[in-house]
């Protein structure tokens, strides 16, 4: 084969592999930004998760309520369905009450909530996840006690970026029968 063909033939074959290479890049840092992202979302949807749990047991309905989304977002569990912001606050504050949660001696808690185990899959602007709960009250004898274990199934969605709860459903797996008193230390 003469240079004279060799010589556009190995510059066509270079320019093929820069081109390919350069592609290769360009998709592996979509690629890696995508899977960022993603990762991103996961950690905003664990903090919406133990949030939940801490205004719960804050009794803070006004910042419990904005972590449902405004255009639907819904409650359901053992207490009934609640859907939107309004409705979620007033079965909260007439279930549980809005008192302070102090435990018997004065300090500490009542009650409180654990939370585990959750699993998050994120596909754009919307997710699911899974969880578990657990309800501690503090016993007759001061120590803790567990009442209640559950898992949560959870539809989210995120707005304006920030993610919210379209629809928390709560399960109760494993109960006693327990006495619940000191749960609505309501101030009503």
């Amino acid at each position: 084969m003469s240079q004279k063909i060799l010589k556009p033939l190995v510059l066509l074959l270079l320019s093929y592999c820069f081109l390919a290479s350069a592609y290769s890049v360009a998709a592996a840092e979509n690629n890696l930004e995508q899977r960022l992202i993603v990762l991103e979302d996961k950690e905003a949807i664990r903090t919406l998760l133990l949030n939940y749990g801490r205004y719960v047991d804050a009794r803070d309905w006004d910042n419990f309520v904005t972590l449902f989304a405004t255009d639907g977002g819904t409650w359901n569990g053992g207490m009934g369905i609640a859907k939107g912001h309004s409705e979620i606050k007033n079965m909260m504050v007439n279930s549980i009450g809005t008192g302070n949660n102090i435990g018997k001696n004065g300090s500490g808690m009542s009650n409180l909530h654990l939370y585990s185990n959750e699993v998050i899959e994120v596909t754009g602007n919307t997710a699911t996840a899974l969880s578990k709960w657990v309800f501690m009250m503090t016993a007759e004898s001061g120590g803790p006690d567990p009442v209640f274990i559950g898992h949560y199934v959870d539809a989210l969605i995120k707005v304006n970026g920030v993610w919210k709860f379209q629809e928390r459903v709560v399960h109760g797996d494993i109960t006693r029968p327990t006495s619940l008193n000191g749960l609505n230390n309501s101030t009503e």
